[in-house]
This record gives structure tokens, sequence and C-alpha cells, in this order.
């Protein structure tokens, strides 16, 4: 009987490792996804904030 119970323990440990590195792959791409949309988010951002500054400084030139 605990030559069973200890087989099923041994069962058990490995679907564990298996389910953890499953969990951890899933969420190392979940990781990359964000960075990339991120990454696009802050160059999106640049455009706009350099769109601003031409548009600001055009106003500038045409109140002088």
């Amino acid at each position: 009987m605990t030559e069973k119970i200890e087989k099923e323990f041994e069962i058990a440990d490995v679907m564990s490792q298996s389910v953890s590195k499953s969990s951890n792959e899933k969420l190392k791409a979940i990781a990359e996804g964000c960075a990339v949309e991120l990454k696009l988010g802050m160059e999106i951002l640049g455009v706009v904030f350099e769109k601003a500054t031409q548009e600001q400084e055009g106003t500038a030139t045409e109140e002088k």
C-alpha cells in the first residue's frame, strides 16, 4: 500500500512539474507580447509628441 501511495506522489510530482513548465512558457509568451505592445505604444507616443511639438512651434512662429 505504501509503495502505491509513493508511486502516486511521484506521478503527481511529474505532472505538476509539467504543468508548471507549461505555465511558465505561457507566461513568458504573454510577457513578450506585452513588451511588443509597450514598444509600439512608445513609438506611437513619440510620433504624437513630435507632431504636437511641430504644431506648437508652427503656431509660435505664426504668432511672431
